[in-house]
Parts: C-alpha cells; sequence; structure tokens
C-alpha cells in the first residue's frame, strides 16, 4: 500500500506514521512539518495539495485507529509549517477532523480534539465559516463519557471563545438556529457549555444579544432548574446580566416575545425560577409599561397563586408576587375604560414626555433569596405614567380573558388568592366600571357565592365590591363634575347609574335567597353581612329594598325569620344610628314612605312589629298591636322576642321613650301598651324589671278611658311635616287588619310545619 505514498510521502514516514508507539508517529509528524515548510518555500502547491490528499484518503478515512491518529497529527503538523496559508486547505482539514470527532474509538476523539486545537490556533480567524459545524462537535465532545477527551475539549472551547472575542464579523443571525436547538440540553457538561458561550456572547460590545433573547431565555429558564448548584448559580448570574443589560437598553427588548415564556417558567414548582420570572416580569412593567396589559391574564394566573405562599422558603416568592400584582394594578387607568378613538383623542391632547430609563428594580438573588427592591418615587411614578399615556397609544384594555381567570380563582384554597381577586375586580370597578359591567353577568354570581366565603375579611372585601358595583357613586367625581365631557360619556353613565340599580336590586334577592336556602349561612352571618351592606350602601335602601321583597315572599316562616333578624339589627347595630333617628322623628314624606314599607314585611312577626311602632312613637297602633296579640297564638318564640323587646327598652336605645313617661298626659297609649307587654309576659326577671319601670311614672293611673278620644298627644311639642303626613294619609285600621292576616298565615304555616313533622 505504501506505493500510493511515493510522490509525496517516503516510505518510512508512512510506516513511522501508522505505528502503534506515539512516539514514532510523533516523529512523523514532524517530519512532514520540516518536509512542508520546503514545499511552502519552494512554493510547491501541487505537491502540499497531493499531501493532503495522502494523508486524507489513506490515515484518517482508514479502518486501522493508529493510521488515523497519524493521520491527524499529519495534519497538524502541517497547519502548523503552512501557517498563515493554511486557509487555502482549511475547508479539507476540517472536513477531515470533524469526522474523525465522531469516531467509536476514544483516542482517534481525543487525537482529533487536538489537532482542531492546532489547526484552530493557526488558522484562527478563518476558522470562523466553519463554526457552527466546529461548536456543534464541541457540544458532543464536552459530553464525552472519556475524561481525557473532556478536557481536550475544554481547551479547544477556551481557544474558539478567544477567536469568537477578537472577531468582528461573528455571524450571530447563522449561529442562532444552532444555539436555539443546544440549549435545550439536559446534559450537565452541555449546559455549562452553553451558560459559557451565551455569557461570552452577551460581554461581545458588537454582539447584542437582547435581540436574540427571547430564542434563549426559554432554555436559559430550563437550565437554571438544574439541580446541579454550580450550573444554576452560573445560570442565575446570566441572566442577571441580561436582565441588567435590557435594563440599560429597554429600546432593544421585544417585551412582548418574552412574556409568556415568563409566565409559564413563574408557574412551576422550582423556587428559584418561580423567584426569578416573577422578578423578570416586574422589570419588564417597569420597563415596557402598558404593554403588559395584552398579557395580564396570563400574567395573573401565575401571580395570584403565588401571593398566597405561607411557608418561610417560599416567602421571597410571596414578596415578589405581591409586588408584581400591585405593579400591575397601576397600569390600569381610568383613560382603559373610554373607547379607542376617545381614548387616543385624550392621549394626543396630552403633552409629550419622554421616556426615562427606569430601574427601580435591583436584580439581585442572594443565597438566602432575600428581595432586595429599590422603591419608585412619587416623581418616578407621575414620569412613567406619562410615558405610558403618551408612547403606548395602541395598548387597548382587554377584560374579557382577564374576568375569566378571576373567575376562576375565586374558588382557589387560599384566602389570599382570593383576596387578590376581590382587590383586582374593585379596582376595574373604580377605573373601568363601563368595562366591567359588559362582565358582571358571570361575574356576579361568583361574587355571591364568596359570601359563603369561611374567612370573615374574604367575605367583608367581597361585600364590599358587590355594594361598589351596586352604587352609582362608581361614577369618577373628577369627570362628572365637568362640563366638557363628551355627549357618549354622559350617555354612558346614564347607562352605567340604570345597571347599578338593577345590580343593587339583584343583590338584595340574591342576599335573602342565600338566606333562605343556607341555614348555616344565616346562623353564622346573616347580622354581618347586613350590617356590611348597611354600612357600604345607604341602610335607608338596603333595609326598603329587603322589606319590598318580603313583602311578597312565599316562605311566611322565612319572613318571620328575617323579620326579626332586620329588626333586632335596626335597634341595635351602631352603623344604624341614622336609620333609627330618622324613623323615630319621621320628619318627612320619605321617612314615612319608609315606615310603611317596613311594616308590611315586619307584621310577619308580632314583637318586630311592635318594636316598630315604639320606635316610630306610633303609641296608639301599638295598643291595637298588643290587642290583636291577644286572639292569636302565643307562642314561646313570642314571649322570648317579648323578653328582648323589654331589655330594649330598658337600653340607650329607647332613652326617649322611657323619657315620655315623665309625661302621661301626653303618652297615655304608651303607657297602656307598656302595661300590655306586662300583662303578655309570664313573671320573670323581665315582668319584674319592667313593673318596676312602670312604677317610676309619676301618676300610673291616668290611663285613657275605653272610646274616649285622645288628648292631644303633641302638646307643645313640634309635629314634624311627615309625621302629620302619616296620620293625614295613612289608615291605621287597615294596618292592623293587614297586621291580623300576615299574623294568620304565620299561624297556619307553623301548624302546617308541624303536621309534617309529626307526618
Amino acid at each position: 500500500m505504501f506505493c500510493h505514498y511515493a510522490q509525496s510521502l517516503n516510505l518510512n514516514c508512512a510506516k513511522a506514521l501508522s505505528d502503534k508507539l506515539y512516539g514514532k508517529r510523533k516523529e512523523a509528524a514532524l517530519e512532514i512539518e520540516r518536509m512542508v515548510r520546503e514545499l511552502v518555500n519552494n512554493n510547491d502547491s501541487a505537491q502540499i495539495q497531493r499531501l493532503i490528499t495522502v494523508l486524507l484518503n489513506e490515515f484518517t478515512s482508514a479502518q486501522n485507529p493508529n493510521a488515523k491518529k497519524g493521520g491527524l497529527l499529519g495534519l497538524a503538523a502541517m497547519a502548523i509549517a503552512l501557517a498563515k496559508d493554511v486557509h487555502v486547505y482549511l475547508i479539507e482539514f476540517v472536513d477531515a477532523i470533524l469526522l474523525c470527532c465522531i469516531d467509536t474509538d476514544s483516542q482517534v476523539r481525543y487525537y482529533a480534539c487536538e489537532s482542531l486545537y492546532n489547526v484552530a490556533k493557526v488558522a484562527r480567524q478563518h476558522t470562523l465559516p466553519f463554526f457552527n459545524r466546529i461548536f456543534d462537535s464541541l457540544y458532543k465532545l464536552i459530553s464525552d463519557p472519556d475524561q481525557g477527551i473532556r478536557n481536550g475539549t475544554e481547551v479547544l472551547d477556551r481557544l474558539m471563545m478567544d477567536i469568537v472575542s477578537e472577531s468582528r464579523a461573528f455571524d450571530m443571525v447563522a449561529f442562532l438556529p444552532l444555539l436555539r436547538e443546544c440549549i435545550y440540553a439536559e446534559n450537565q457538561f452541555c449546559r455549562q457549555f452553553i451558560v459559557s458561550w451565551i455569557s461570552l456572547l452577551n460581554n461581545i460590545p458588537n454582539i447584542n444579544m437582547l435581540i436574540y433573547l427571547p430564542d434563549i431565555l426559554d432554555g436559559l429558564f430550563l437550565i437554571l432548574a438544574d439541580n446541579r448548584a454550580e450550573i444554576r448559580r452560573n445560570c442565575e448570574r446570566l441572566l442577571g446580566e441580561l436582565l441588567l443589560s435590557a435594563k440599560n437598553h429597554p429600546e432593544d427588548v421585544n417585551f412582548a416575545a418574552m412574556v409568556n415564556i415568563l409566565i409559564s417558567h413563574s408557574q412551576v414548582a422550582d423556587y428559584l425560577l418561580q423567584y426569578t420570572a416573577t422578578m423578570w416580569m416586574i422589570e419588564f412593567v417597569n420597563l415596557s409599561g402598558r404593554t403588559m396589559l395584552l398579557y395580564l391574564s396570563g400574567v395573573l394566573t401565575s401571580v395570584l397563586p403565588c401571593v398566597a405562599y405561607e411557608d418561610e422558603a417560599r416567602k421571597s416568592i410571596r414578596e415578589v408576587a405581591c409586588i408584581l400584582n400591585d405593579r400591575l394594578k397601576d397600569l390600569i387607568t381610568s383613560d382603559d375604560d373610554l373607547t379607542p378613538t376617545a381614548a387616543e383623542q385624550k392621549r394626543s391632547n396630552r403633552s409629550q414626555g419622554t421616556r426615562p430609563l427606569l430601574t427601580n428594580l435591583l436584580f439581585t438573588m442572594p443565597n438566602d433569596m432575600q428581595v432586595k427592591l429599590i422603591p419608585q418615587t412619587e416623581e418616578e411614578k407621575d414620569v412613567k405614567q406619562t410615558m405610558d399615556v403618551d408612547t403606548d397609544v395602541t395598548i387597548e384594555l382587554i377584560l374579557s380573558p382577564v374576568v375569566e381567570v378571576l373567575n376562576m380563582f375565586m374558588s382557589h384554597e387560599c384566602k389570599e388568592t382570593r383576596t387578590a381577586v376581590l382587590k383586582w375586580v374593585q379596582q376595574f370597578n373604580i377605573r373601568t366600571p363601563n368595562k366591567l359591567s359588559v362582565h358582571l353577568e358571570e361575574l356576579f354570581p361568583v361574587l355571591l357565592r364568596s359570601l359563603k366565603d369561611p374567612y370573615e375579611e374574604v367575605v367583608m372585601l367581597d361585600l364590599d365590591v358587590l355594594s361598589a358595583i351596586t352604587s352609582s357613586e362608581t361614577l369618577s367625581k373628577s369627570e362628572t363634575a365637568t362640563s366638557e365631557r363628551p355627549q357618549q360619556q354622559i350617555l354612558d353613565d346614564v347607562l352605567l347609574v340604570r345597571r347599578s340599580q338593577y345590580y343593587f336590586n339583584k343583590l338584595m334577592v340574591n342576599v335573602l335567597q342565600l338566606f333562605s336556602t343556607d341555614t348555616q349561612l344565616t346562623e353564622d352571618r346573616c347580622s354581618f353581612i347586613i350590617r356590611h351592606l348597611c354600612t357600604s350602601l345607604h341602610s335607608t335602601d338596603v333595609y326598603t329594598a329587603f322589606s319590598k321583597i318580603l313583602k311578597d315572599h312565599p316562605d311566611s316562616m322565612f319572613c318571620c325569620k328575617m323579620a326579626k333578624t332586620l329588626n333586632t339589627i335596626l335597634l341595635t347595630s351602631t352603623e344604624l344610628f341614622q336609620l333609627r333617628n330618622e324613623l323615630r322623628l319621621l320628619p318627612n314624606k320619605e321617612s314615612c314612605d319608609l315606615f310603611l314599607n317596613l311594616y308590611n314585611s315586619w307584621c310577619h312577626n308580632a314583637a318586630a312589629t311592635l318594636s316598630l311602632c315604639l320606635l316610630t312613637q306610633n303609641y296608639k297602633h301599638a295598643t291595637d298591636i298588643i290587642s290583636a296579640v291577644a286572639e292569636l297564638e302565643v307562642t314561646v318564640d313570642f314571649l322570648t322576642e317579648m323578653d328582648k323587646l323589654v331589655q330594649l327598652i330598658e337600653s340607650p336605645i329607647f332613652t326617649f321613650l322611657r323619657l315620655q313617661l315623665l309625661d302621661v298626659g301626653q303618652n297615655q297609649y304608651l303607657v297602656k301598651t307598656l302595661y300590655g307587654i306586662l300583662m303578655i309576659l309570664p313573671q320573670s326577671n323581665t315582668f319584674t324589671a319592667l313593673r318596676n319601670r312602670l312604677r317610676c311614672i309619676p301618676d300610673p293611673n291616668h290611663l285613657p278611658e275605653p272610646n274616649k278620644p285622645q288628648q292631644s298627644v303633641r302638646g307643645t311639642r313640634t309635629v314634624s311635616a311627615g309625621r302629620k303626613h302619616l296620620h293625614s294619609t295613612v289608615e291605621f285600621p287597615e294596618l292592623l287588619e293587614k297586621f291580623k292576616k300576615v299574623q294568620n298565615t304565620q299561624w297556619q304555616s307553623r301548624h302546617a310545619a308541624k303536621s309534617n313533622v309529626v307526618l
């Protein structure tokens, strides 16, 4: 076979190049180097080419591993001898060496790595056209099971890094597809290899890695999840450098292309991934502003569960999630409630602002995972709002996907998440009431179900949200005060008021329906819910609505219970002081109408009706109620309620009534009513207390004779217009008949219930 070498390689050199001993192969390689130097000096390129052909065909392509190793040594020796002229033959060198890099013999792979190092060391920048192929071989060799090969690959890798660093013509666009493919490696050595190369490229001044960040960010986060500390640490450092570059050059960042990547990785179980992805999203909000509204539903999907983390290990994640949640809320403005055309017009009328560089968040991830944030100053917030309004003119808030996410998380197992959802609904109702109203039909039932939440603070917030939605006061005060508002906006506000009234009525109906179907809720939360509604809304409206609904409610037993509950709240709750005072004085026609509305539902409960008459100082009618009670079935429940009424009479609520006992001449029916209550009560501590009170009356014998017209019960007191209207328009005998009729219905319902129990 050696006859083939006659014209290009002497026989002894050829034999030595295939010898099994490294020393002989090394001597042959040195001989080839001397030979090539002479050929270069003689400018004999034809002979050089023949020698290359022999090495490629007879050695590197041979079946004998020793011949392959000798051929690789020979190619390296030729490259050294060719020096600056190596680029002429570089393609043949690279093709042959890379083919040996995947040889099944580990020693051949090692020699190939060494040979490529020597060739690249001479060729340097001329290797860049072959960079992708060389990188691919390095990527495979770096995970070779042979430690020697991995060590050799690391040396070659450092050389290629130096070559790329020195170059000003590195083709990053051509390299990106290969990098994007390799970044998903799971081998630890490959991951270290990829991280080190991206770090290098990020530090080369003429390569802007921010442009290519969307293509590699997902892979980097997967590497960050590696269970080896060194890989995580290096990848974490790299991500920090990339984020810092993004903060310094936000104009080069395609935020929209990376948001979904961050959303995906912020939902994984790995705490470092969650923390890092959430931190990135915070910076994205700071840097891109309202662009993040396009991805609000996705971000909320990842953030809302995180705000509920309670364990110490994930405390930092909870903190940054809360920060992100608040920053997202700040993006919502009243302009989002306008139509796109109106919003664009409003923005165009504002002064143009410059987009500042925001560096509000310091991305540092110490080992203890402590959050280090630089809070925004008020000036930065103002500038940022101006920036968002002026530059992001095309961003429109679409609530449909957001509402879908909020509905989903309202049933989340953690109360912190449910609370966060309610606060988002509250924010939308404040900033974008018109847009939110479109989704109330799907949102309202979910809010109503939240009244059953086991945590009182959630129920309280839910009631606040429901009250805000059902109140026409959600209109912006700053907007309603100006006369320059567009006609369309005025019409929108009118519709909003009508919708608010519709949902107010719906709220009242559904609350009573909840009470009628959920006994446990009624026992535990009825008083709390009603009191809070009266605080958030107008108590007069709440009581009027409840009374009108109960008036026609088919379940008389439920009406009796609710009348008792509403009456107790009315007489004892500090939140209803104003309403009690209005009923006590009846100052106008509206207050009289309120009394009649309450009476129509209160008459389901005799004790409640009597207490309402005492509160409104309708004492003559109170005596009629007492007389009517004698014709009804006196139950234990009724006596218990009368006992409580006497206790209320002794409370500060009825101080005015007790003082009126000093003037028996003008309050004879009051005295008769109290004596009537005394006669109904069995002898007990309450009986004794009321009897003692009546003994304190100056002249207890002044009681009106039967059928004798009552003297002026007003005396010298001023009679309000409302009370005059009441006595001139209301037929109290009809009210008494109404009371008797309803009480008869109550009696029938009680006996029907008892019969069902017996059966």
